[in-house]
């Protein structure tokens, strides 16, 4: 007798082949970033700039005519006119009034009828400084009050 041979064994069937699919772009989509917190800071102080605006007055004999930001912008005008002219220069700096109207900060020069002024400088933090002051025509004057510290 011959000796029995085994069956060959069975072969697994190979797997199908998978149909080629399109590819699919992956689509990633990323948040947009979260805007930054807002965080309210209180405005800096306030730095000391004069003002350039010139302002006109008109008005009887006496007043403020014109007034500028840069010393020596003002020509001294004839004394026929009836008008002089007032400086106010300030260490380090101040808000000025004649006779309480608000003209700004120093340097100042103004045009002003002849006649008597009251004319006020203050620094916020340094106090405030008066003086009277005569506009004779055909003058220049000058005031230059000092702050200490």
């Amino acid at each position: 007798p011959q000796p029995a041979i085994p069956p060959p064994a069975k072969q697994p069937e190979p797997a199908p082949t998978p149909e080629p699919t399109p590819a699919v772009a992956a689509r990633v989509e990323t948040p947009e970033p979260a805007p930054p917190p807002r965080v309210e800071t209180p405005p800096p102080p306030r730095p000391h700039h004069p003002s350039k605006v010139a302002s006109v007055s008109t008005g009887g004999s006496k007043g403020v005519r014109l007034v500028k930001s840069e010393l020596n912008s003002i020509p001294t005008p004839p004394a026929a006119s009836g008008d002089g002219v007032l400086a106010v220069v300030a260490t380090p700096w101040a808000e000025v009034q004649i006779d309480g109207r608000d003209i700004g900060e120093t340097p100042r020069e103004v045009r002003l009828g002849a006649g008597s002024y009251r004319i006020k400088a203050t620094h916020p933090a340094l106090g405030m400084r008066e003086y009277v002051v005569t506009i004779k025509p055909g003058r220049r004057e000058v005031w230059k009050p000092t702050f200490a510290n």
